[in-house]
């Protein structure tokens, strides 16, 4: 029988246990995937707009950017390449980009220079109007 003073605990793990279920986690089969410094060099010469997120995959977030990262690679799939660079995997390419905090989103345009830098969580209105206002989205 179950006493209720230890009801509270057992409420807490069943909570716990639920979590993968209620929020699943964004993996490379999703869309965002993280690239290297060839890969890197490909997407932004595919002559689509790409946003790259330099980030960490303990840095919190980093985590909380995924799920915005992942809509946004679907929603705009045909006008907008969305990847990562981790730090811990590429830290040559945070150098070469002068990536400071993390996480960082840096937008290039079709000709894969960069027109738009933005450091910290990203808001996602704020996200759209800026790629609406560089008319990378409608």
């Amino acid at each position: 029988m179950l006493s209720l003073h230890r009801a509270p605990a057992l409420l807490a793990v069943l909570f716990v246990l639920s979590l993968p279920f209620m929020s699943p986690a964004v993996t490379a089969a999703d869309g965002v995937t993280s690239l290297d410094p060839a890969g890197l060099e490909q997407v932004l010469a595919n002559g689509k707009y790409s946003l790259i997120e330099f980030g960490g995959k303990r840095c919190i977030p980093c985590k909380a950017m995924q799920p915005k990262l992942y809509n946004l690679s679907v929603t705009h799939r045909d006008k907008l390449n969305v990847f990562n660079v981790y730090m811990d995997e590429q830290p040559d390419l945070l150098r070469k980009y002068k990536i400071q905090l993390i996480p960082t989103q840096v937008l290039f345009n079709r000709q894969g220079v960069e027109v738009y830098r933005h450091v910290g969580l990203w808001d996602d209105d704020d996200m759209h109007q800026q790629l609406k206002k560089l008319g990378v989205v409608k």
